[in-house]
């Protein structure tokens, strides 16, 4: 660890850890990936445990650092860590990157308010594909094309 003070220090990976008071710890984890954020919560716990202490993430999500809402608080609360959210009103003081709504009530993205409610997106293997022209009769695949789901959240 480095760049101690009274209040924490950047670890190896850059990431800022403080232990406010000695009472509990806080990490700021971030990662893109849904592998990435269990491989940072389970780093972070590790570490509490072996400082005797609760921890949670001080700043969760920042769609500056690819790391949608509702993503990082399905896999904190999957985790069991618990979170916090940085900047709930977007108010482009600090940045546009952060918040969830803006003052007239809106939301940013209605996901993240679902997720913070407990419900979550499928994104797994039984995830059923849209199908929009199906009203019309036109709603399977054309021969010879298929549509295979891939990407960096499953």
């Amino acid at each position: 660890m480095s760049n101690r003070s009274n209040w924490g220090w950047t670890d190896a990976n850059g990431r800022w850890v403080y232990t406010q008071q000695s009472v509990v710890t806080g990490v700021q984890v971030n990662g893109g990936t849904r592998a990435e954020i269990r491989a940072n919560i389970a780093e972070a716990q590790v570490f509490a445990a072996s400082i005797h202490k609760p921890v949670f993430n001080s700043e969760i999500a920042c769609i500056g650092h690819s790391n949608p809402y509702d993503l990082a608080i399905e896999e904190f609360n999957c985790g069991h860590m618990g979170w916090y959210l940085w900047e709930l009103t977007i108010t482009h003081e600090w940045s546009d990157v952060h918040g969830v709504f803006y003052p007239d009530g809106t939301v940013r993205d209605p996901s993240i308010v679902a997720a913070v409610m407990g419900f979550y997106r499928n994104c797994g293997p039984s995830v059923a594909l849209e199908n929009p022209d199906r009203e019309r009769g036109g709603g399977d695949l054309p021969a010879g094309f298929s549509l295979q789901l891939t990407g960096r959240f499953l």
